[in-house]
């Protein structure tokens, strides 16, 4: 009885038949190049795409002058002025205890009270001036786009009818002399305004 050699059997003879033979020594192939000297842009699977026809890779420096230019056009655009400049800014300025009333052109009081030394009140801008009354007008002042002038009159007695305008202030009285009043040097010395700045006066 002929026997049929198994199919299992005749795949590993064939396996055996085929097999590489195994080396004793490994075979081992120099490099061309120590690797330190391999470009990764032209060899390995990440090699760089060559850039199209007419562009070229920009340096640092093309993309800060690029940026420069850039921030200079954007501060040179002049931006459309849609509101008015505000007006000056004009301040009453106490340096010892003073009644003072302000109206306005119509003759309605805007402001009415004893201010105290070291005190300031800014007037409320309007088209027309505001018109002064004040006790102890040594001791009271104005001040003006941050400059102050004055006083408004001289000791204990009453000033009236002083147009509180810009022009008018400017006009009518000198800048402070910080020298002539003590109480007005103390106070700057001692306390700070938002209407005016002694150095301002100093100029």
């Amino acid at each position: 009885e002929v026997t049929g050699i198994d199919q299992s059997q005749r795949r590993d003879k064939l396996d055996r038949m085929y097999r590489p033979a195994a080396l004793d020594v490994p075979i081992l192939i120099a490099r061309d190049a120590p690797i330190s000297t391999l470009d990764p842009n032209r060899f390995g699977s990440f090699n760089q795409v060559a850039p199209a026809a007419g562009f070229e890779s920009a340096s640092q420096s093309d993309i800060d002058k690029i940026l420069s230019d850039i921030l200079t056009a954007e501060n040179g655009v002049t931006t459309p002025k849609v509101v008015e400049d505000a007006r000056p800014a004009v301040a009453l300025v106490t340096t010892r205890d003073a009644w003072v009333q302000v109206k306005s052109a119509s003759g309605t009081v805007v402001f009415e009270k004893i201010m105290r030394a070291g005190e300031e009140y800014i007037l409320p801008q309007t088209e027309t001036a505001h018109v002064l009354r004040a006790g102890m007008s040594g001791s009271v002042y104005f001040a003006v786009n941050g400059e102050l002038f004055g006083p408004a009159g001289t000791g204990a007695s009453v000033a009236k009818n002083i147009e509180l305008s810009v022009a008018s202030l400017t006009q009518e009285y000198a800048p402070a002399n910080f020298q002539q009043d003590q109480e007005l040097a103390r106070m700057v010395a001692q306390l700070q305004f938002s209407s005016f700045s002694p150095k301002q006066n100093d100029e």
